[in-house]
């Protein structure tokens, strides 16, 4: 697994358009945390986007909605999908969730080992890699998401809560 559109993938990333294109009975769901440098790394006969092809934008904070608007630019075939992936959520992004042109929300915690502890947005995130442990995301935080998904007639994925190890998390859908 990679990002499909950051630079280590340049080396295998036409062969792997190769087999996309070769398979429009696949439907592929090409997540990144980079969609700035989709465009320039799109194949040439791209055109309005392949009907198998859905592209996703991982935004898990307030300060990363705006590469929402970076995929909103990309464009895609109608019966594509550009989804969001706010995982692991890890504030309220309630109050500036734009949901338009999107057509699926994914929302989950963080899972992993360690202590479990709340993000703190102010601090350098890149310092967050040497901490050890998961960060919490709270339930509250994925019913805003849920219910702009269903104003907007939209499915919603809630994967889980922050949990240990992946698969574990309650199961809290019911209690969205």
């Amino acid at each position: 697994m990679s990002d499909f559109f950051h630079a280590d993938a340049d080396g295998w990333r036409d062969e792997a358009w190769d087999v996309i294109r070769r398979t429009p009975n696949l439907v592929y769901l090409i997540l990144t945390k980079r969609p700035e440098l989709i465009r320039k790394r799109l194949p040439d006969d791209w055109g309005q986007g392949w009907p198998n092809v859905w592209l996703g934008v991982s935004c898990a904070s307030k300060q990363m909605l705006n590469k929402m608007e970076s995929l909103r630019r990309i464009p895609i075939h109608p019966k594509a999908v550009r989804f969001l992936s706010a995982e692991p959520l890890l504030d309220d992004i309630s109050s500036e969730i734009d949901l338009s042109g999107f057509g699926w929300v994914i929302v989950g915690g963080e899972s992993g080992g360690g202590p479990e502890y709340l993000w703190d947005s102010t601090k350098d995130w890149r310092k967050e890699f040497d901490t050890p442990g998961r960060r919490t995301m709270r339930l509250e935080w994925a019913q805003s998401p849920l219910v702009k998904a269903r104003a907007a007639k939209i499915p919603f994925f809630f994967k889980q809560i922050t949990t240990f190890r992946s698969g574990t998390g309650e199961d809290a859908l019911g209690q969205l």
